[in-house]
């Protein structure tokens, strides 16, 4: 197959891959730095999309580019993991108003700058999606939780039928833009699809309005 790709393409193919590499790594160190922070102050956390996804269907990290990190925490400990980030010296994105977020949103935008001088971006989450929208039962989610392994690390996310679940709602946020998040719902059906509790994904589907969300997303991945 490489003897086919013209080599200038090849090039372009090679450099994205060396550069979501060290995107990726970054991203992968600041993310144990602040969950190590959340761990010392006794916090709990799951962790959304990124490094979980890659780590559960892509046997390189190269393989699937992360822009940022998402981090969610119970919404009782949501002023204590402020403060944790904080002290790390993340920051609110600028233009955001934390009132706003706290009061209408799902999730807080912090920023902050790594040693490299790349800015980082966290999410704090409390929630997967915006309260108007879907009837979430948050407490559910944490109950499924289970923790994954990947380089000697813990990673505490939510449940395989939730991470899909996450998908779908996440891809309607993106309006279908992109093909990234198809192809981690194509990954995801190719490695559990059939292990997955499919009675369960589609009560939870139905009980917050998500049915038709679900069959769009799974039957785009199936014709793209």
């Amino acid at each position: 197959v490489v003897a086919t790709v013209p080599p200038s393409v090849w090039r372009q193919f090679e450099g994205s891959y060396y550069s979501t590499l060290g995107d990726n790594l970054l991203l992968e160190s600041e993310l144990f730095q602040a969950t190590e922070q959340l761990r010392r102050r006794q916090i709990d956390f799951l962790l959304l999309k990124g490094i979980v996804l890659g780590a559960l269907l892509y046997p390189d990290p190269a393989l699937r580019p992360s822009a940022d990190l998402d981090v969610m925490v119970p919404v009782t400990q949501v002023e204590k993991a402020r403060q944790a980030l904080e002290d790390l010296g993340y920051g609110l994105q600028p233009g955001r108003q934390l009132d706003f977020q706290l009061a209408h949103s799902y999730d807080i935008p912090y920023v902050r700058q790594a040693a490299s001088g790349q800015g980082v971006l966290l999410e704090l989450h409390w929630s997967l999606a915006e309260p108007e929208l879907f009837n979430l039962d948050v407490a559910a989610l944490w109950q499924r939780a289970r923790t994954f392994t990947y380089n000697g690390h813990s990673l505490p996310s939510l449940s395989l039928e939730d991470i899909l679940f996450h998908l779908t709602i996440h891809i309607r946020k993106h309006r279908y833009v992109g093909l990234r998040w198809l192809v981690d719902v194509s990954e995801m059906l190719r490695s559990f699809g059939a292990d997955l509790d499919w009675p369960y994904l589609l009560k939870l589907a139905q009980r917050t309005g998500a049915r038709t969300l679900l069959y769009m997303t799974l039957q785009l991945a199936h014709d793209v």
